[in-house]
């Protein structure tokens, strides 16, 4: 196996992006209103891939997201963020 050297250039160009991920979800916690959390065995059946900021096991669905609980669905066309399991 070879080593890769990884540049300097490539370093800030991850960094950059994580400290937009971040910022991405601060914003998102201190918008003002209710915040609803909602718990258990919850699946999306569709959501915008081009409007999704991933950060660890959260994503951040900044348009909307369609889920699926008790056999029904609900679609939220506000930001949401969706704690996962098991990747997208």
């Amino acid at each position: 196996m070879a080593d890769v050297k990884i540049s300097s250039e490539t370093e800030e160009v991850i960094h950059f992006s994580m400290e937009k991920r971040m910022k991405a979800f601060e914003e998102f916690n201190e918008q003002t209103g209710i915040h609803l959390y909602i718990e258990g065995k919850i699946t999306a059946e569709s959501y915008d891939p081009m409007n999704i900021i991933p950060l660890e096991d959260r994503l951040l669905h900044k348009s909307f997201i369609k889920v699926r609980m008790n056999n029904e669905d609900f679609l939220i066309q506000k930001p949401v963020i969706a704690h996962v399991d098991d990747g997208i």
